[in-house]
Order: C-alpha cells, then sequence, then structure tokens
C-alpha cells in the first residue's frame, strides 16, 4: 500500500499540520512551518514480545574506545561507547570538524576509523587531516553526500568510529526530498543510529546551530542518539567549550575547555588558571567566584560595571551569567544596601565567554556588584561561592571542599562560604582563612572591616 502526504511540519518541535500556521500551536514559535512532501510504502508490522525478569537478564559490560584527549573522555564518561550515536553540534567554523578529526586521528593509529564528508573534497580533507593527524595509520576518509554509500563504505571498511559530517548535507535515496529538509535529517539520523546498533559501531553525527542556538532540524534528532554535544565558543577567541546536552552513558555537567591553535584543539587541563590569567588585581568591580561543573571545580572572574541611565530606564545585560537571575540579585542588593539602582545600568560579565549555570555564583556576583557600586576593590586574596535567596540569605552550595581545595591550589588565602556549609563539613584547616557568613549584610560588614 502506497500513500502520498503532503504536510507541514514544525522545525523547532516537528508538530504536524495539514495547513501552513504562521504560529506553532505545540511550542509557539513563528513561522516555523514548513512544507512536507513524502511518499513511501506503509508497511504494518505486528511485533509480539514476552516479559522477562530482570534478573534473568544478562549482564554486559559496554566497552569503550578512548579518544586519545582525557578532557573528550571525561565529557563522554570514560570513553567511547561501541555501537552509540553521538550528535555534535556547534556554530560554523567553532572546530567540531577539527575536534572528531583529531579524535579519529588518535583512534587511527590503532584500529580503522572513517572521516566521511558531504562539505569537503578529499584533498582539502587530505589538507587538514595531514596538518592534524599526520601520525594516524588508519585513518580512512571519504567525500560522499549519499547515505547509503556512506553505510556502505564504514562496513566494507570494518571501521570501528565513523564521522559524518554533516546531517544537514547528506541525503537518503529512499525519501523524496531534498538535502536539510526534515525528512531526510529525521530518516538519515535514525538510519545511522540503527546502523550503530546493528552493527556495534560508533557513529559521530556533527549538526549545525540554527540562530536560535538549537540543533538545526526536529527535536527528534536528539531523542533518537544517545549523546549530544555542544562545542561553544566565540570565533574571535582561542577557547572553546564542550559541554553534554544529553549523556545516556554519564553525566550531563561536566564541561571541558580546549584551546583553538594551528595543530587542532588542545585541551586545558588547568581552566582556572587559564580563565584568571589576565585578571586586573586591585580594580573595583571585580570578584572570584568558585564554581563546580559536573565533578570539576572551576575559579571565575566576575566583572560588573554600572553607569547612570540616560533614559530613564536601566538597562540590566551580563554574558556567561543569566540575565533574569542577575536582576534577582540587583533587587536584593538594593535591599540589602539600601542603594537605588533603578537609574542605573548594570553590566555583568564572566570572563572567558563561559556559560554558568551554578547558583553558587550568586555570591560573587553581588559582591562584584557591591564593589563597583561603593567604588572599592575587593581583597586580592578572597573568593567566594554561595546562593542567595530573597531575603538576603546565604544558602549551602554543592561540594564546598572541592570548590576550597581548588581556591587553595591557585593561592587564594580567604573563602567566604555559607555559614552552613561550615558546619556540615570538617575542613576548617584547608585554607587558613574560611569566613563563613548567614546573609549578604553579613557579608558586606565584613568586607568593610577588611
Amino acid at each position: 500500500m502506497s500513500k502520498k502526504e503532503i504536510y507541514f511540519e514544525c522545525e523547532a518541535c516537528g508538530a504536524k499540520s495539514p495547513k501552513w500556521l504562521g504560529r506553532c500551536p505545540s511550542c509557539s514559535a513563528w513561522n516555523s512551518f514548513v512544507e512536507v512532501k513524502e511518499t513511501k510504502e506503509l508497511q504494518f508490522v505486528s511485533r509480539q514480545e514476552k516479559s522477562i525478569r530482570l534478573s534473568e537478564v544478562e549482564e554486559k559490560n559496554s566497552s569503550r574506545i578512548s579518544t586519545g584527549i582525557s578532557e573528550f573522555d571525561r565529557i563522554l564518561g570514560g570513553g567511547i561507547v561501541e555501537g552509540s550515536a553521538i550528535l555534535l553540534g556547534g556554530d560554523p567554523g567553532v572546530g567540531k570538524s577539527t575536534l572528531l578529526l583529531q579524535t579519529l586521528g588518535n583512534i587511527g593509529k590503532s584500529s580503522i576509523v572513517l572521516y566521511s564528508s558531504a562539505e569537503e573534497s578529499l584533498s582539502q580533507i587530505a589538507e587538514r587531516g595531514r596538518r592534524i593527524s599526520r601520525d594516524s595509520k588508519y585513518l580512512e576518509i571519504l567525500s560522499s553526500t549519499s547515505l547509503e554509500n556512506i553505510i556502505a563504505t564504514a562496513r566494507e571498511a570494518k571501521a570501528s568510529v565513523l564521522v559524518v559530517d554533516s546531517i544537514q548535507t547528506i541525503f537518503s535515496e529512499e525519501v523524496p526530498a531534498s538535502p536539510g529538509s526534515l525528512a531526510q535529517i529525521r530518516e538519515c539520523s535514525f538510519s545511522l543510529t540503527q546502523f550503530a546498533k546493528t552493527e556495534n559501531i560508533a557513529v559521530f553525527i556533527i549538526g549545525h546551530i540554527t540562530k536560535e542556538g538549537i540543533i538545526a532540524g526536529p527535536k527528534a534528532l536528539e531523542h533518537i542518539v544517545d549523546v549530544v554535544l555542544y562545542l561553544e565558543g566565540d570565533n574571535y577567541k582561542n577557547l572553546k567549550v564542550l559541554r553534554a546536552q544529553k549523556n545516556r552513558f554519564g553525566t550531563t555537567n561536566e564541561i571541558a575547555l580546549f584551546d583553538m591553535t594551528e595543530e587542532g584543539l588542545k585541551e586545558v587541563v588547568n581552566p582556572s588558571e587559564v580563565l584568571l590569567k589576565d585578571r586586573m588585581v586591585g580594580e573595583a568591580g571585580s570578584s572570584i567566584g568558585i564554581s563546580v561543573e559536573g565533578t570539576r571545580a572551576i575559579l571565575f572572574e566576575i566583572q560588573s560595571l554600572y553607569s547612570p541611565s540616560a533614559f530613564g530606564l536601566a538597562k540590566r545585560m551580563s554574558v556567561g551569567f543569566d540575565r533574569n537571575r542577575m536582576q534577582l540579585l540587583a533587587a536584593v542588593i538594593e535591599r540589602a544596601t539600601r542603594i537605588m539602582m533603578g537609574d542605573k545600568d548594570l553590566f555583568l560579565n564572566l570572563v572567558g565567554g563561559v556559560e554558568v549555570e551554578d547558583t553558587g555564583l550568586d555570591l560573587p556576583v553581588c559582591l562584584s556588584i557591591i564593589s563597583t557600586l561603593k567604588g572599592k576593590p575587593l581583597p586580592e586574596d578572597l573568593t567566594s561561592f554561595g546562593e542567595i535567596g530573597l531575603l538576603g540569605e546565604v544558602r549551602s552550595a554543592s561540594m564546598p571542599l572541592k570548590r576550597i581545595k581548588e581556591a587553595q591550589a591557585l593561592g587564594f588565602k580567604r573563602v567566604l562560604l555559607p555559614k552552613s556549609n561550615y558546619q556540615r563539613n570538617e575542613f576548617k584547616e584547608k585554607i587558613p582563612e574560611l569566613i563563613p557568613v548567614s546573609s549578604l549584610k553579613e557579608a558586606i560588614e565584613i568586607l568593610n572591616k577588611s
């Protein structure tokens, strides 16, 4: 039975409609519906499976392949799981292809790997590969836009890892749609995932990012694969951040920092030292905060600046820190300090361009803003962490001991921390001076005396 369908589908969430709609009723996205023409054989197969007890299921330990990059292995949860499908997204030119070509170069020293690109010719891939992976003996390259050809080549070569660059530029001959369309992206990603599972081959899929910051194509694309990674960073800066959005084989809280060089991406082993190396000491508005990203503590410099509002409506802008949370903290600061901020434009920056969601940075953010409002620099050997409540109370943060050890390793002598963390943990001798506080007002009073 054959059936031809012409319908419209939302690029943001995958919702379908028989006619074009200006706004998606499912996700409220505007102008996201595109026409989809699909012709295929409809086959209905009934699968009859029986349940089995959990204790009767045979245990299997999934073996992992090391990428040769310790930071990349840590993000993946210990390496590449055989038979997994991994989606890597990022802005154009951020270094996605470089990272995976470098990874294949390391794995290709001992086993066969395949890099398939639909965006570059063989000579272009080879030129970059010789520069990044010159010592790889078993790295094979392919320039093809056909999904069937890519899968057949990987199967014939018996590759242990396959990289497809990119999902938006390949097509399946079985789908009557142009490359990059919703039908093609969905079919190609599903076929590659099934190929990874059946052949026990790890497959990396590179995806482009839209202007909204999400991987182009339906959200179902992220549900099909096992791991979703994002490589972030300014094209004009060398520092790149790799983070996991989804990981069936590990945590999603880890981040890894890389330095872009002519020879590829080099892992940053000590990110705190790199992020603080250009710090200006003795300037008002600068504060050092300790954040925890996954299993690692990282020190960030937080800079703030204010200026009189020219139009009577105060601006609130932040880079690397949630702007809505900054507005909330500004209101708490007004209550604690009695300094009116309604006529002041406020700007906040986490140096390094890393996006951080840890609420343990609330206290150092507040201290940075208070420092710039009063024009008084904070002590250069002071760092802090702690969550701030609406009433100005300083709440406990996760992994306090790990934060304190990181501060101590970088030479900081004093740590301002929540009193609840200080009472619950026995680390009072880990650093020369720990200063517990229960409220933002108490923290300000201590700083005024120092």
